[in-house]
């Protein structure tokens, strides 16, 4: 079967991936302003965050300053 759609927007959901822009479009660039650190873990043996609140088991973030020793 072939044809042809058309759309007004494109959403591309698919993450770090990047799938459209990545694979088929190939245009995927990055901003040198908009590159930064981004670390995530996993723990045992520890609590909830904000368990008994509104905010029980949502991510927390935290912006660092002073890492300058990453940019040399």
């Amino acid at each position: 079967m072939d044809g042809v759609i058309t759309f007004n927007y494109l959403v591309d959901a698919t993450g770090r991936a990047g799938l459209m822009s990545t694979k088929y479009l190939k245009n995927r660039n990055f901003m040198d302003s908009l590159k930064n650190i981004a670390v995530w873990g996993y723990w045992t043996g520890v609590g909830t965050y904000g368990e008994g609140t509104t905010r029980a088991g949502a991510p927390w973030f935290e912006a660092l300053t002073g890492l300058d020793f990453f940019l040399r």
